[in-house]
């Protein structure tokens, strides 16, 4: 998998460097089908890992929060139908009232959704990332434009 993923980021940097890069919208897309593709194919290998480690981080925490979610939805439904049988709730739920189970299946759920929309938005912001970055590859950077060049100007110099 390690070396797949090397190949693909060593192509598209190639693929760069020797062909002119697809207009934006192409990188958008890329970075639509498979995020971090656009900002592989801008050059960016960098960009794209750090786009996966948050998208992965993201989708871990939501699905683990998920799965406690079901945990309590689970004990609070038991305790709700069936109050003095013993529904397979974990020991150290056994002393917590519906309420308080209930209180804590609606927190994992609200935590939930919340990595759920982060996630989305991570996937959104990989999508415009790659957009704009493909959009400033042509953009003059030069010293003129920083105010480098022979333009008038002001320079503080501290002296300790």
């Amino acid at each position: 998998m390690r070396c797949l993923l090397l190949l693909f980021m060593l192509s598209a940097t190639a693929d760069s460097a020797s062909t002119p890069l697809p207009p934006p919208y192409k990188m958008a897309l890329y970075s639509a089908i498979l995020p971090g593709w656009g900002q592989v194919k801008n050059g960016k290998p960098l960009k794209a890992l750090l786009i996966w480690g948050a998208m992965g981080g993201l989708t871990a925490e939501a699905l683990f929060l998920n799965q406690r979610y079901q945990r309590y939805r689970q004990a609070h439904r038991c305790r709700i139908q069936q109050p003095e049988a013993d529904c397979s709730v974990p020991p150290e739920w056994a002393n917590l009232s519906p309420e308080t189970l209930r209180q804590y299946r609606d927190a994992y759920r609200n935590a939930r959704d919340l990595f759920w929309l982060l996630l989305v938005a991570a996937y959104a912001l990989n999508v415009l990332d790659a957009y704009v970055e493909a959009h400033f590859r042509t953009f003059d950077v030069g010293p003129e434009l920083a105010g480098l060049g022979n333009a008038p100007g002001l320079r503080v110099r501290w002296r300790l």
